[in-house]
């Protein structure tokens, strides 16, 4: 009798343990139930590891650190060796190697004399450092939050607008007061501040130590997944859109005759509601689905696109259009890691994310055919036509296309059109 209760436990533990494995491959991520010792998920400790996340990405913001758009593909690019790196060196001192180039790379630049210095230190030291900190945060964060990632991504991504509303109000005193030097010598020490905070709290969920440290960094098995293939497309699609509007955005304003102090508020305003959108998407995008939420957004970027920004002539209609698209762009990198563990599980994520990344090097291209559209346009027509037409059907076309390819994505996780996926 006993011998027949002790296997029929085991029965019912191998059948548990293949459920598992079948959920896994599936994309389930609630790890949660699956290991013993139940890890703290979506509360405690994990929120600290999200401040520490947010802290990352503080400087991904600035422009200066990425001087053309193929340093802004370097970004991406760069964090790739972080993930290589990531299971002999582990997270704390990955974190700590990423603040030493931040510090070293503003410092050099402090006395940079001439562009080639400011590439190397700048683009190539600072960028390194940065996408190595957020590298390392990319990896942390899934292990910690399960219910909560968009929430917990919506707070990282968020850091990067609110450097754009912080910083000016420090670059432009310093400028006019001491000298450019000075900008990035504050720089380096606020860099070490952020860092203080990122090598405080980002550590691997000790539930996952083991499964990080063994994680594949390039598993090509994944590209068999054809939900993974076309969300590498939507990556640098979105980040072309974006890119073509925040670039072209204040030489537009300038183009329909608004003053220095308008277009300043223009910008202020669609880094402003950047900000607030990205928080506020991801908690949303944790009730209704973070594929949902994409979708939601992508197809208002583009009804903004061509609604507002294609018959905006003055300052009223502008300050509508970056309300509505600072709000509603800068979905994908909240959902983005959380959409890839949903596809390809915890275990293969991060072979999954170098790939994405890897992709997001293609965002140099379509804003170089927008802007030698729109030259060409300007050729042709001269001052008769609109010189940005170009910029807004390429920007709200990418919008378009990515809205698109998150509906097939959707579709195939669930056949029912208002699921939550």
């Amino acid at each position: 009798m006993n011998n027949d209760h002790s296997n029929t436990k085991m029965v019912i533990k191998r059948q548990n343990h293949l459920h598992v494995e079948d959920n896994s491959r599936n994309g389930d991520t609630d790890y949660s139930k699956k290991v013993e010792g139940n890890p703290v998920v979506d509360r405690g400790y994990a929120w600290l590891v999200a401040a520490g996340a947010a802290s990352t990405f503080f400087f991904a913001g600035i422009p200066l650190i990425w001087v053309g758009s193929i340093f802004q593909a370097g970004e991406f690019i760069f964090v790739i060796p972080c993930n290589l790196l990531y299971g002999s060196l582990g997270p704390r001192k990955l974190t700590i190697l990423g603040s030493i180039l931040i510090f070293m790379g503003f410092m050099l630049t402090s006395v940079a004399t001439s562009v080639w210095q400011i590439f190397l230190s700048l683009s190539i030291c600072a960028g390194l450092g940065v996408s190595f900190q957020y590298g390392v945060a990319l990896r942390c964060v899934p292990q910690w939050f399960d219910k909560r990632r968009a929430t917990a991504f919506g707070l990282q991504s968020a850091s990067s607008p609110l450097a754009g509303l912080i910083l000016p109000f420090i670059v432009i005193p310093v400028y006019m007061n001491l000298s450019h030097q000075w900008i990035f010598r504050i720089f380096a020490f606020m860099s070490l501040a952020t860092s203080a905070v990122a090598i405080a709290f980002l550590k691997d969920q000790p539930s996952r130590m083991k499964q990080e440290a063994e994680a594949k960094n390039f598993d090509f098995t994944v590209l068999k997944n054809t939900k993974l293939c076309l969300w590498l497309l939507t990556g640098p699609l979105d980040i072309s859109a974006r890119y073509i509007a925040f670039t072209f955005l204040p030489a537009y304003g300038t183009y329909i005759g608004l003053n220095n102090t308008q277009i300043a508020a223009i910008a202020a305003i669609t880094s402003s509601m950047n900000f607030f959108g990205r928080i506020l998407l991801g908690v949303l995008a944790d009730y209704i689905g973070r594929l949902n939420m994409f979708f939601i957004s992508m197809a208002l970027s583009t009804l903004s696109v061509f609604t507002i920004w294609m018959f905006a002539h003055d300052f009223t209609a502008l300050v509508g259009f970056a309300v509505t698209y600072g709000f509603f762009c800068g979905t994908w990198p909240v959902v983005n890691p959380v959409v890839t563990v949903s596809i390809v599980g915890l275990d293969k994520y991060p072979s999954a994310t170098n790939l994405i990344l890897l992709f997001m090097s293609l965002e140099i291209v379509l804003p170089v055919i927008a802007s030698s559209s729109g030259a060409a346009d300007n050729i042709r027509f001269g001052d008769d036509g609109d010189l940005f037409l170009p910029h807004k059907i390429v920007g709200g076309c990418i919008n378009g296309t990515c809205a698109l390819l998150c509906l097939i994505i959707k579709l195939q996780m669930n056949r029912k059109l208002f699921a939550k996926v």
